[in-house]
């Protein structure tokens, strides 16, 4: 009985020791149980419209990371009677790793069907790219939201094109990521739409 007793205290121990340590790691959150950064509106690029709305979509669309931060080149915006030209860029990081990439700009395709094959196809698989109701024409995956919005009647560069790129995802469901990605494509084209003084309808 007595060597059995000396087993089990062996056996016991150990368990009882790494428990303990798996408790402390996990509230003082040492790696893995790192605590999730935030992301403060304030620091949400411009080029992705309402900060607070954005915000709120990349809580859902990005994976878990110890801090968070933005780099936004600056926009480009010209405006002459015969063109528009609207640029912005927006990346979004997580501990040095590039997490998201969002581009809005004027351009102009000879079809929707050219313009997400060249300007969408060359991000994600086109064969995950679901349609939705936006601009256009509006494609989305777990990946990429895409919108082609009209936005001028008259000379070059009639529409705007916007991409939310995602490169490293969250742990949330595909679908709701896809959702995220769609609110922050349609926040960004809210704003480029109206930063390039479109005069039609953007149908967002």
């Amino acid at each position: 009985m007595a060597m059995t007793r000396t087993k089990v205290i062996l056996i016991t121990v150990p368990v009882v020791a790494l428990a303990l340590i798996g408790g402390l790691v996990y509230a003082y959150r040492l790696p893995p149980f790192t605590k999730r950064g935030e992301i403060e509106a304030s620091a949400v690029c411009t080029s992705l419209g309402d900060k607070t709305r954005a915000a709120n979509a990349l809580r859902k669309v990005l994976p878990e990371e110890a801090s968070y931060s933005f780099t936004e080149d600056p926009i480009e915006l010209e405006i002459t009677q015969t063109r528009t030209t609207y640029l912005s860029d927006c990346f979004v990081y997580g501990n040095g790793k590039q997490l998201l990439a969002a581009k809005a700009e004027t351009l102009e395709y000879n079809s929707t069907d050219e313009w997400v094959e060249e300007a969408v196809g060359q991000l994600a698989p086109l064969s995950t790219l679901k349609p939705f109701s936006a601009g256009d024409r509006a494609v989305a995956s777990d990946q990429i939201a895409a919108i082609y919005v009209p936005c001028l009647s008259r000379g070059v560069n009639r529409h705007l094109s916007v991409i939310m790129w995602l490169k490293r995802k969250g742990e949330a469901s595909s679908s709701t990521i896809r959702r995220g990605l769609i609110d922050l494509a349609r926040s960004s084209a809210e704003y480029a739409h109206s930063a390039a003084k479109c005069d039609v309808e953007a149908k967002l």
